[in-house]
């Protein structure tokens, strides 16, 4: 028996030649397809912000201890000498009350005097604040071009805002500022009255 052999027309020899053409075609779109992927990077920056810090603190004895008197109801109380107790009309009397920015403080200040409040009768008693530039209260306010405040008859005027230094490093304590304070006994003071004033020390940031 013969073994029979497939005969192929020219048009089945047409149809594989575009059977394969297409096959082919099909190849190459996906070859064109590939070349449109693109490379992908990325880049991040970030930043961590710390605030820094800011603590005013006052002395009573002169500087040599210092400690925080934060509100009206735990204020540094302050010691006038004679006749601050028994004082009658031209009788002069002078305190002092010393501040700085504390260890760790990070910036500057501006500090300004003002009134906190009164208790009792201050007729006729007036109290002159300035800054001590002489390493001493001594002396009377019309002594000083640098005051900081005037009380009178329990009203205050507050004073102008003074700079306040930092320490050098973290580490260290800034300058110190003395407020001098001077009682005076006027004309008008009455026998046997008793006042007492409370003073407030705003200090506000400033840039270096």
């Amino acid at each position: 028996m013969t073994a029979n052999t497939p005969i192929h027309s020219p048009q089945t020899r047409g149809r594989r030649k575009l059977a394969a053409l297409l096959a082919g075609g099909l190849v190459a779109s996906v070859g064109v397809i590939s070349t449109l992927a693109s490379w992908n990077d990325s880049e991040f920056a970030g930043a961590t912000f710390t605030a820094g810090h800011f603590d005013l603190e006052g002395s009573t004895d002169g500087g040599l201890t210092y400690a925080q008197h934060p509100t009206v109801d735990e204020p540094g109380v302050l010691t006038f000498e004679a006749p601050a107790e028994n004082l009658s009309p031209g009788d002069w009397a002078g305190g002092e009350f010393t501040v700085r920015l504390a260890k760790g403080t990070t910036h500057n200040a501006l500090v300004r005097v003002e009134g906190a409040g009164t208790t009792g009768a201050l007729t006729g008693v007036a109290v002159y604040l300035w800054r001590d530039l002489e390493g001493s209260c001594a002396g009377k306010p019309y002594d000083v071009d640098n005051s900081m405040g005037f009380s009178m008859d329990g009203a205050t005027y507050r004073g102008p805002k003074v700079g306040l230094s930092k320490g050098a490093t973290v580490d260290e304590a800034g300058e110190e500022l003395t407020l001098c304070f001077a009682v005076s006994g006027g004309d008008r003071l009455p026998q046997g009255q008793t006042g007492s004033y409370l003073w407030k020390l705003s200090a506000e940031s400033v840039a270096d």
